[in-house]
């Protein structure tokens, strides 16, 4: 019997979007699978935090100081963070000798135009103070039961807080491989977007203790680019 004319080219097309297809779900699914329960990366992600005493971090870098885009000033940060008293402090130098300083629980002193923003004062308090990665996503209001993988250059990330990329609420981005944090994102009381990103854990000077290199953008453009030093450890509780 003579076949219905284009049937054999109806079943090629048919092959060919069969194939497509599955092609297509190979790719995404196991990736997609590969989300893991949010106690879980909750718990590795502490534990990359936890086991310090004490941590005292130089940092080096610029930080916008007006609209125009020559308008930066070079500047130098020392943190101390505690974990026995769960203290912070950060002290900063700026041109001309200008100085500030702030202390968790205390007031801030000098110029406070040098200082990091508040936000970010609290997030690295959270990371390297406390080790608690579940209490700063209590403080930024991140939804932990929205979760998916992102990527930051071709580094695969578990974001929490987000269930598509479309989500525009408060996140945090933890490396899937190591459990690194290594973005935190929220909104600014002015409801600008805020980005605080954190790379390089595992290279001199930081030894996987601190992030290398500390970048923070508000919406959309960079106020602040921050190089780490020098570092000193306390190991233990």
């Amino acid at each position: 019997m003579t076949p219905p004319e284009g049937s054999g080219r109806d079943r090629a097309v048919n092959i060919r979007s069969i194939v497509l297809t599955l092609t297509v779900a190979l790719a995404v699914t196991p990736a997609a699978a590969y989300v893991l329960p949010v106690r879980h990366v909750v718990r590795k992600a502490n534990a990359r935090l936890n086991g310090i005493h004490s941590l005292q971090v130089a940092l080096v870098g610029r930080a916008r100081s007006g609209d125009a885009p020559d308008a930066t000033v070079a500047v130098a940060e020392r943190w101390i963070f505690q974990r026995s008293t769960r203290s912070v402090r950060v002290d900063v130098n700026g041109p001309g000798g200008r100085t500030a300083a702030w202390s968790l629980g205390g007031s801030a002193s000098g110029d406070g135009a040098l200082l990091p923003s508040m936000p970010e004062r609290v997030v690295f308090g959270r990371l390297f103070a406390d080790g608690d990665v579940e209490a700063l996503a209590r403080d930024l209001g991140v939804d932990t039961q929205r979760q998916r993988l992102g990527l930051i250059g071709d580094r695969p990330a578990i974001v929490l807080g987000s269930a598509t990329p479309d989500d525009e609420g408060a996140q945090i981005w933890i490396d899937r491989d190591d459990y690194h944090v290594l973005r935190v994102r929220w909104r600014d009381v002015d409801r600008q977007p805020v980005e605080l990103d954190l790379s390089g854990w595992e290279g001199p000077p930081t030894r996987g203790l601190f992030p290398q290199r500390v970048r923070v953008v508000i919406g959309g453009r960079w106020v602040r680019v921050m190089e780490a030093d020098d570092l000193r450890s306390q190991a233990g509780r």
